[in-house]
């Protein structure tokens, strides 16, 4: 190796080793995240959304579950509550004063969305081209954090809507659909079919009241008037007073309707399969495959 080379060689080493230095830092201690709310996530009890365009959404802990109580009253997605309050807990990539920044250029005059948590404003803007960060103002601070909330926010108001059925933890006691119909036997408790001779329980009957139980939503939408093609009525032990959902559709997906609510589940085709028939004594019994889900299995809520 020649004179020019080792030179050429060093450099490189030399550039490499004032490069480790300006990344790495030895000896200079980095400055800890910052948190950008002093919020205690696990007791916050009221969440409040403002998008321009939309209806305002309000959320409210009741014990362990949340309730939307605007625009309409409805168990709300605890998964997705649980994406809303971790912005309480998001620590800040860097930190600017309202006073040093033009919020119109940030995406924040106006803001995108505005969350509110037990009364402490959220504003969102817009994200930085260069790192992806979420720039968020909270009182006279701009932050730039990880935008991992917005996906709870973009959904609208359907978005944060709980895609289970039934309320949480309750079971059906009585299931009334177009041509069948099924009660638990006062006396026993077992499953009995109306107008059909006396019987033991069957697996049959078990199977449906299980997909009624389990049946969670596709996708959530605001309801929009569509001729009724039936009509299915569902008594649980959480509520006397029976839970009416209006078929809209079959095809390509079951629709489900609840208009008071203002609100449709959409299932997958097949869910018709589980949810208004009796399975085959095989599928009751496990012997023989059964239809894809009723809809989409998002994480377990409480």
């Amino acid at each position: 190796m020649n004179s020019r080379s080792l030179l050429n060689l060093g450099l490189v080493v030399a550039v490499a080793a004032l490069a480790a230095l300006a990344i790495y830092q030895p000896g200079v201690k980095k400055p800890s995240p910052k948190r950008i709310s002093a919020l205690d996530a696990d007791n916050i009890a009221h969440i409040e959304i403002d998008r321009p365009g939309q209806p305002k959404v309000v959320l409210a802990r009741e014990g362990k579950q949340w309730r939307m109580t605007a625009p309409k009253p409805l168990y709300a997605n605890a998964f997705k509550v649980q994406g809303l309050l971790g912005v309480a807990r998001a620590e800040a990539h860097r930190s600017y004063p309202v006073s040093a920044v033009k919020l119109k250029n940030l995406g924040l005059d106006p803001a995108k969305a505005v969350l509110r948590l037990d009364g402490t404003a959220f504003a969102f803007g817009d994200v930085d081209p260069v790192d992806r960060s979420r720039y968020l103002r909270v009182g006279d601070t701009v932050y730039l954090v990880d935008d991992i909330a917005w996906y709870f926010l973009s959904g609208g108001w359907t978005g944060l809507v709980r895609p289970g059925l039934l309320p949480p933890g309750a079971k059906p006691s009585r299931i009334e659909l177009p041509g069948l119909t099924l009660a638990r036997d006062p006396k026993d408790g077992g499953w009995r079919e109306e107008g059909a001779a006396k019987q033991p329980e069957s697996d049959r009957l078990v199977a449906l009241a299980q997909n009624w139980q389990q049946a969670q939503a596709i996708t959530l939408r605001a309801y929009h008037a569509a001729k009724s093609l039936g009509t299915v009525r569902i008594t649980t032990t959480a509520d006397k007073v029976p839970l009416a959902f209006r078929i809209t559709a079959y095809q390509p997906e079951l629709v489900l309707a609840r208009p008071e609510l203002g609100i449709e589940y959409h299932l997958s085709a097949n869910a018709k399969a589980r949810l208004l028939a009796l399975p085959s004594e095989k599928q009751a019994s496990g012997h023989e495959d059964r239809p894809a889900a009723a809809g989409n299995t998002p994480p377990a809520e409480h």
